[in-house]
């Protein structure tokens, strides 16, 4: 349904491919787009009671990819059901976390990410991209880079879109943040997958990457220990890690060879996978 409100909002203003930058299309859609300063803490935030309503994101802002997502996200919040309502009632003004794609936030944030990640990389070309490349962060980079978007977002589609196995894990300060998996990747390597909170492996690069101290490597590849990241799998894996400065490290994990058999998932994990899937309110 998210992904179905993105292509019609493509669509209305004939755009096909990737649309690039957002701000072009929120000015199509009759927003104001303006960075804010002060907004430290917020990614930025939509206002409905002005003519026009205006979205904006935080000055000083770094890179296009940044800037893409949040005027994105704020489009989510002016064109998801319910999202411009609830905004409406608490009185027109909105402002949204700067933790993109973080658990335990509220559902319309977490809707208007996967907006935004669905609108910088609308499926077809996103999927005819991926399907070019063999797995591997390589991958990821040219459709974040092709879309205009940031290195975690492509990641995040990558795996939404299934066109290959694969997961994605952002740690800081030796801890999980979040962590995303594709169909195909949760199906075939089993063993309880990593969550928030949980400490990254011991002598891993994510955890000199993502620690408080000052390290010089910005990109680690190397073969996994079964078990590593996912307790109990069989399967090896590859595992690329790329340093993402203060934001900490970005681990990407695809299967050494193909995945053949289903994996193990509990009854737990099937629970919160289903909890974690964002849902338009009734």
């Amino acid at each position: 349904m998210i992904e179905a409100k993105a292509i019609d909002l493509l669509s209305r203003h004939n755009i096909v491919g990737f649309p690039g930058d957002l701000r072009v299309l929120a000015r199509l859609c009759a927003f104001d787009v303006i960075p804010k300063p002060g907004a430290e803490g917020v990614s930025g935030g939509i206002v409905f009671i002005t003519q026009p309503p205006v979205i904006f994101y935080r000055e000083g802002a770094a890179g296009t990819g940044f800037i893409n997502f949040t005027v994105g996200h704020e489009l989510g919040h002016a064109y998801l059901p319910g999202h411009s309502e609830e905004i409406q009632a608490e009185g027109g003004v909105h402002q949204s976390p700067s933790s993109s794609f973080a658990r335990g936030r509220p559902i319309i944030e977490q809707e208007a990410d996967e907006f935004a990640a669905s609108l910088i990389f609308p499926k077809k070309p996103s999927r005819e991209l991926l399907s070019k490349h063999e797995p591997s962060l390589d991958a990821v980079r040219a459709l974040a880079e092709t879309g205009r978007g940031s290195l975690t977002a492509a990641a995040h589609r990558a795996t939404t879109l299934d066109v290959w196995p694969c997961a994605f894990v952002v740690v800081k300060e030796n801890l999980v943040t979040f962590s995303f998996i594709s169909s195909e990747f949760r199906q075939g390597v089993g063993g309880k997958w990593p969550r928030k909170g949980d400490l990254v492996p011991s002598g891993s690069p994510a955890a000199a990457m993502s620690g408080m101290r000052p390290n010089p490597e910005r990109y680690k590849e190397r073969v996994t220990e079964r078990g590593d990241w996912f307790d109990q799998s069989t399967i090896q894996l590859r595992e690329e890690t790329v340093c993402l400065g203060r934001f900490g490290a970005l681990v990407f994990l695809t299967p050494t060879m193909p995945i053949v058999d289903e994996g193990d998932w509990d009854d737990e994990d099937e629970a919160l996978i289903e909890s974690w899937t964002p849902r338009f309110r009734r």
